[in-house]
């Protein structure tokens, strides 16, 4: 009937439609009496809805079972420990589908995995300073906490990562029951920085597929070069097979937002496909189970160039040199096609087609020309050089 999850008792029930986990807000390590009494009034009240549906011959279904218990106890056994119960059911509800986007969609996958990792930040942080987070969470307790994660060398991103999943958490529940004026704060927002990334150039890209390997390597080579040539995320490439192949183009339901994208396929990505046939291309579960392959692939190629990346971390703006080796990740596929395809020539507007940006503001953040490009075309001006060079 309980289950133990993230340090706390949750009602666990296997409705005809869905598992059920109803928060109980009592540790597990609670020895108190009231507390038992509370699980034991929790359990009796699913014991007894359940004999009525039996008896009424009524399917027991998980949201009308949560009404009932919410109704029953009148949320008095609330505690000021209710806000982990409260994000971890924010975390099942969007696994299963109970928890929709504003625009009615589901969440990925992805989303859950984020917010369970902010919740062990923000935890860490509790373990580390002895503060408890509740409902109450003023914006001295969000300069606090900046401090905090400023002094563990947490980079800018990274902190606005944690706190804009912190705010849309409390938006949710102060919509629900739980109010809480810090959300209406201006001061209680955090902004990320631009982030400098890499993007393979043709010329890498074919040095790439022109390199002589076999087993995983051979798998982990042709998925990077196919992500080069069709713009797709990670999540995108890991569905690949369940969408088929027509002449010279393939169409592609995109996971984050949902919409249609009709891509047209380079001979280097037709290629691949035909190697291996509709339906059977590599594809990996988690983008880490490509991304450990990468490394060592493009040292093989050559790819070493080096790259001054900026980033803010420990409240410090910081530079370090990076071989281009080092730098390229699953995603680098996505921002190559769309740095090669602006550099070839193709209109903003038909690669947005293709990648799904909304705007070419957005775009041109993007892709990966503009200072490098800038700084190129002035260096070829007769301006800067040796007049008869």
């Amino acid at each position: 009937m309980f289950v133990k999850n993230n340090g706390y008792w949750y009602a666990s029930y296997y409705c005809e439609d869905d598992r059920m986990r109803y928060p109980t807000g009592i540790q597990v390590v609670s020895k108190s009496t009231a507390d038992n009494l509370r699980k034991n009034k929790i359990e009796g009240i699913i014991t007894q809805y359940v004999a009525n549906c039996e008896i009424a011959n009524r399917p027991i279904l998980k949201g009308e079972l949560i009404s009932h218990l919410d109704h029953e106890l009148g949320k008095k056994f609330k505690t000021k420990a209710e806000f982990w119960p409260d994000w971890e059911q924010l975390i099942i509800g969007m696994r299963s589908g109970e928890v929709l986007k504003k625009d009615g969609s589901r969440y990925r996958e992805a989303s859950a995995i984020h917010y369970e990792n902010v919740r062990n930040a923000l935890q860490r942080y509790e373990k580390s300073t002895g503060f408890k987070f509740t409902y109450r969470f003023s914006i001295e307790h969000y300069n606090t906490l900046i401090g905090w994660l400023v002094m563990q060398n947490q980079s800018k991103n990274s902190i606005a990562s944690i706190i804009k999943d912190l705010r849309a958490f409390l938006v949710r529940m102060h919509g629900k029951r739980h109010k809480n004026d810090i959300i209406h704060n201006k001061d209680f927002a955090y902004s990320g920085e631009e982030s400098d990334s890499i993007a393979l150039s043709v010329e890498e890209i074919s040095t790439l597929y022109n390199l002589e390997l076999s087993g995983s390597k051979k798998k982990a080579r042709d998925v990077i070069v196919i992500a080069c040539w069709i713009a797709l995320r990670a999540e995108d490439l890991g569905r690949i097979n369940e969408y088929q192949r027509r002449g010279k183009i393939i169409e592609i339901l995109t996971d984050k937002t949902g919409e249609k994208v009709v891509i047209p396929l380079h001979w280097m990505a037709m290629k691949i496909m035909d190697e291996y046939g509709d339906g059977n291309l590599p594809v990996y579960t988690t983008p880490e189970g490509l991304a450990h392959h990468l490394p060592d692939l493009c040292k093989m190629a050559g790819i070493k160039s080096r790259h001054l990346i900026t980033i803010t971390k420990g409240g410090v703006r910081q530079a370090q040199y990076y071989e281009k080796w080092q730098l390229v990740t699953p995603h680098t596929g996505r921002r190559s096609f769309a740095t090669n395809m602006y550099k070839a020539g193709f209109p903003v507007k038909s690669i947005m087609k293709i990648t799904g940006h909304r705007t070419e503001a957005a775009f041109f953040r993007y892709i990966r020309i503009d200072k490098e490009e800038n700084a190129e075309t002035l260096a070829a001006s007769p301006f800067f050089n040796e007049p008869g060079a």
